[in-house]
């Protein structure tokens, strides 16, 4: 078996995405294996800690969220919080959070040649922790030009 650093050169990859991680640890560990979820948990922070120090490349992990119905457990002034926890935290370099505002703008899109004005949601992201960031907010829309950053003007 090749070892995955040759792949990751041979590749030249300069980031991995994983994308919603917890999906298959809600589905795949029921209630009373709690004990065994927070095990693999670890296992993985562990595995992707490495993979990212052995190939020195970012590994951006998303991780779905969970309704909060107790305003005790509040995160950062949201009723959310991530599936994975505290288990997850110590294995966190930069937490970001990325949602919607419930805003929208026109914007112009290109269509066959032609401008037309569309409205897109208006969407955010936000630093939660990060030891070399401050906590920033920035907004941003995504058209078929890409990924663009916005400023709102609020009167």
């Amino acid at each position: 078996m090749v070892p995955f650093s040759e792949v990751a050169d041979d590749m030249k990859l300069d980031l991995i995405v994983i994308d919603s991680i917890a999906g298959a640890f809600r589905s795949e560990f029921e209630s009373d294996k709690r004990d065994l979820r927070a095990h693999s948990i670890h296992k993985l922070g562990v595995l992707v800690n490495k993979i990212a120090r052995d190939l020195s490349i970012p590994i951006v992990v998303t991780n779905q969220v969970t309704p909060v119905f107790d305003n005790k457990q509040e995160n950062f002034g949201r009723s959310i919080l991530p599936c994975f926890g505290l288990s997850w935290t110590c294995y966190v370099h930069t937490r970001m959070y990325v949602g919607k505002t419930g805003m929208t703008v026109q914007c112009d899109q290109l269509n066959v040649n032609k401008k037309v004005k569309i409205e897109t949601s208006v969407r955010v992201v936000e630093v939660d922790f990060c030891p070399l960031l401050s906590n920033v907010v920035t907004n941003f829309i995504v058209d078929n030009a890409g990924i663009r950053a916005i400023t709102i003007n609020r009167k």
